[in-house]
């Protein structure tokens, strides 16, 4: 089996033997976008107004089938589908509207918009850097200014530790299937707040997400990862989600069958493999 997640899918998808030999799976994933730092060192009390802006400027659709293939699915909050926690009551609710966005910027001071660098890494897959060029130029219609900071790995890593990092691209996946695993390491600690440079700055979601995870009863955990998705996304608008994908393999006419990864991100465990 030879993965295609760095194969370009559009090719892919236009060739009908290829395309008769793909084993998917849905990758148990999600793909934000980050404006933490600017929101913090630049907007105070406004941030939240100025970061919803941000949630309603762009339709992540577009993204999904012009890189992608569509071979995606929308998420509009922390957990994606497929994992434990995932709510529809948290779905559905971002919708793409340009000018509600620039409303909102006017309400919170930037009538006239503001300049935003949107850093990139270097080694990033070309599927990436069209991404971002795509959000920039939707950015770009609602008033924000943005520019692409293309930098090193190494630069890119030391910066966004830092707690720094104007706005980025940010893909998390699945180690184990938990809660705790996707929301943990982004809001889990002010440390944590800091090298993902979300900089989020409710103390008090903060502390209760550390605690969620030892909450005993599992009803009682669900409901308040429930909660804390709601309010870190749609009242304070920390990240913008976007979506999650789909993980592609093609396998060999000697191949019986393949089954991916349960989460869908391995590209180096292959196991289940029947040979004809």
């Amino acid at each position: 089996a030879k993965d295609l997640s760095n194969m370009c899918q559009l090719e892919l998808g236009s060739h009908p033997n290829a395309k008769k030999r793909v084993v998917d799976r849905d990758l148990f994933s999600r793909l934000d976008y980050e404006p933490g730092a600017a929101v913090a060192a630049s907007w105070g009390d406004d941030c939240p107004a100025a970061c919803l802006a941000l949630q309603w400027y762009y339709l992540p659709q577009g993204v999904t089938v012009r890189q992608y293939d569509g071979d995606g699915k929308l998420e509009d909050g922390i957990f994606p589908t497929g994992c434990i926690g995932y709510n529809e009551n948290n779905q559905g609710w971002l919708k793409y509207d340009p000018e509600l966005s620039r409303k909102l910027l006017a309400d919170a001071g930037f009538g006239n918009g503001f300049d935003l660098d949107l850093y990139c890494d270097s080694s990033a897959s070309d599927t990436v850097k069209n991404t971002l060029q795509i959000m920039a130029e939707n950015l770009c219609d609602v008033g924000i200014r943005t520019h692409i900071r293309t930098i090193d790995h190494a630069s890119y890593l030391d910066l966004r530790n830092s707690g720094k990092m104007s706005a980025f691209l940010a893909l998390w996946l699945l180690d184990y299937n938990d809660p705790d695993n996707m929301i943990y390491p982004f809001f889990g600690s002010r440390a944590n707040t800091k090298v993902r440079s979300n900089n989020y700055y409710n103390e008090s979601v903060i502390e209760r997400v550390a605690a969620a995870k030892t909450i005993v009863d599992e009803t009682q955990r669900l409901e308040e990862y429930e909660a804390l998705e709601k309010q870190i996304v749609q009242d304070d608008a920390a990240i913008v989600p976007m979506f999650s994908l789909k993980h592609l393999f093609v396998i060999n006419d000697r191949v019986e069958s393949f089954s991916p990864h349960w989460a869908g991100w391995s590209e180096s465990y292959f196991d289940r493999i029947i040979l004809k």
